[in-house]
């Protein structure tokens, strides 16, 4: 599996590999990034250990980040180390790994929608140059996430809107439908005899025209949440809202001030 518009890694890239077969002065290595290209680690280079008589941590059949140490790019020789390697460095290569596998599996999935399970190579290298391979790797799984979350349009991607669709609908399978809460924030009193009652007045009007409920945080503190499937209906309707409980209050005499409105979502 090609991950990559390159064939190659560079030196000092940390990639995910796969040990094939381990001899006597040498272990080989299946680079999964890179379409399972052969590399090579020297047994000097297979343990974190110093002692003279270090143990080879890498087993058979087993996946590992490994630094790239050596590349000759015509041949496509690669050597690698399980040297250098900090708990921390293992750590965010394993995570790039298994966010871009899943850029990937994204990829093929549309692919098998759009092909009736009948792609080959050259269709799977087109697409990609049309879509996740205009994103810089690093950023890749991001962008889709980020997109699909705020319900934008793919605007890197050279490809139709249907296909566009189609590729948020495989996203929506694979992680879920969106929802978005946002909360208004708002300080609000009524220093009068009636204050109280006044307050609550509007409470209920925004009740009953917004279905949504006003809750005290901690007095004068209070807050309001939405909950849809849209980001920006959400924004447009609290600053409606927002709009409307400023009107309110004011010809209720009571003292109102936005704080703030703020929006997280949850993938269900």
């Amino acid at each position: 599996m090609k991950f990559y518009n390159t064939d190659t890694p560079d030196v000092d890239d940390i990639v995910m590999c796969q040990v094939d077969r381990i001899q006597d002065y040498c272990i080989y290595v299946k680079l999964l990034e890179y379409n399972n290209i052969e590399g090579m680690v020297q047994l000097a280079d297979a343990s974190t250990r110093r002692k003279r008589k270090s143990v080879c941590l890498l087993k058979e059949n087993k996946k590992y980040p490994l630094l790239v140490i050596r590349v000759d790019k015509t041949n496509k020789y690669i050597d690698l180390s399980n040297k250098f390697l900090s708990n921390e460095d293992k750590e965010a290569a394993v995570e790039k790994f298994n966010n871009y596998f899943f850029v990937v599996k994204i990829l093929k999935r549309f692919l098998s929608n759009k092909f009736s399970n009948k792609y080959d190579n050259e269709k799977y290298i087109n697409y990609a140059e049309k879509t996740i391979w205009k994103i810089q790797p690093k950023k890749c799984y991001e962008y889709l996430i980020d997109n699909y979350l705020n319900n934008n349009n793919y605007n890197e991607f050279d490809i139709s809107q249907e296909e566009k669709d189609s590729f948020r609908n495989i996203l929506e399978e694979s992680l879920g439908e969106v929802n978005f809460t946002s909360t208004l924030n708002f300080m609000a009193r009524n220093a009068n005899f009636d204050g109280v009652s006044k307050m609550k007045e509007v409470f209920q009007k925004i009740l009953d025209e917004y279905q949504a409920e006003v809750i005290i945080n901690v007095a004068p503190n209070y807050y309001l949440k939405l909950d849809s499937t849209s980001n920006q209906e959400n924004i447009n309707k609290i600053n409606e809202i927002e709009c409307k409980l400023s009107k309110y209050m004011s010809s209720s005499n009571c003292l109102y001030k936005k704080i703030d409105v703020q929006t997280i979502n949850n993938i269900s």
